[in-house]
């Protein structure tokens, strides 16, 4: 025989009113856990918009290294390419200037080293300027070695066939040609003996007269090369 315990009525009220309660409790924990389910998506959403925030700024800052690397590269070979036309260099000093056969130049210094007075000679030209270095015997005067210059400056001009204007010693190579003047000439003239060597020599384009001085430089580099070529022989 079952036996119902006995309830009295205040208990029957206590558990309809906790009823409602544990609905409510069960309520709000479902909404806990939707706020936290949403924060965590909200924050995986973030965590994947840095990253990808972060990826966009990589790119571009490769994208940018990548431009300067170009512009450089591109500022390089300009300069190279520019400067074998001697461009960024000379600028416009070498422009309108008569075209020099240097193919002439081993013949002229041939004939120039025919006179027993002279070891050496060696021309070239660096863009307006024609550089000639000469090397005498020893004990030879400073006045003959600047007569055998001259004259040596006179073969290379009537070699390279440019017309004379008319009272000019010289040909528009190394006067006026063109709007402008042409070619300066240097020299650099070396002997043992003479205590006024070495010997530097200029002529400028709007004169037909050679200054000669021992004592202005007026290319190291050549005087440099004259005096090494002076010790070897």
């Amino acid at each position: 025989m079952s036996h119902e315990r006995f309830k009295f009525d205040d208990e029957i009220d206590d558990l309809e009113e906790l009823q409602p309660i544990n609905t409510e409790n069960k309520a709000v924990n479902d909404i806990n856990k939707s706020l936290a389910d949403s924060g965590d998506k909200d924050s995986g959403d973030k965590s994947m918009g840095k990253g990808k925030k972060k990826k966009r700024k990589f790119k571009k800052s490769y994208i940018f290294l990548l431009l300067l690397l170009s512009i450089a590269i591109g500022f390089v070979i300009y300069v190279f390419v520019a400067g074998g036309n001697d461009g960024p260099v000379y600028g416009d000093r070498c422009a309108s200037l008569i075209a020099i056969d240097k193919d002439k130049f081993n013949s002229v210094e041939d004939t120039v080293k025919a006179d027993p007075n002279i070891n050496s000679v060696n021309i070239e030209v660096d863009c307006r300027i024609i550089k000639i270095s000469m090397n005498f015997v020893d004990n030879i005067t400073s006045d003959d070695a600047k007569t055998l210059a001259t004259n040596a400056l006179h073969t290379l001009d009537d070699a390279l066939g440019q017309p004379k204007s008319e009272g000019s010693a010289y040909s528009e190579l190394l006067g006026t040609a063109n709007g402008r003047g042409q070619y300066n000439v240097e020299f650099v003239l070396t002997s043992n003996g003479d205590t006024n060597f070495p010997i530097f020599g200029t002529k400028h384009p709007n004169n037909d007269e050679i200054s000669f001085t021992g004592a202005n430089v007026v290319d190291q580099n050549a005087t440099d090369r004259a005096l090494k070529k002076d010790e070897t022989q």
